[in-house]
């Protein structure tokens, strides 16, 4: 197992902030903060796997209450939590998901112009 933060949400955010617009690329961006604050609940943080467990200490652990002040003060902290349940409720094993041709017209009303 890597003992390295990768800092995936703000490779994606640094792409992804190209193409889309600010409400679209925010929550991706805090989507790391939104679990450090989720984990502040006994019963979220039980329910991660090992490995993300692993890279929550390397993401900072969990939230202080100087730093959920911080976040929650954020414009898109709320979008920032719904998404990272959506990514949670995404690792359920042999879930049934729509294929990525299913999403091009909803991808394309994002984008920015």
């Amino acid at each position: 197992m890597r003992s390295l933060n990768g800092k995936h949400e703000e490779v994606a955010f640094n792409y992804l902030k190209n193409y889309f617009r600010p409400d679209v690329v925010e929550p991706i961006r805090l989507h790391v903060q939104a679990k450090r604050y989720l984990c502040k609940d006994p019963k979220y943080y039980n329910r991660l796997s090992e490995a993300s467990k692993v890279s929550l200490k390397l993401q900072g652990g969990i939230m202080n209450d100087k730093e959920i002040q911080k976040f929650t003060s954020l414009q898109f902290y709320k979008e920032a939590i719904a998404l990272r349940q959506y990514d949670d409720s995404g690792k359920v094993p042999k879930i049934k998901i729509k294929g990525i041709d299913e999403y091009t017209d909803l991808i394309k009303s994002e984008l920015q112009n």
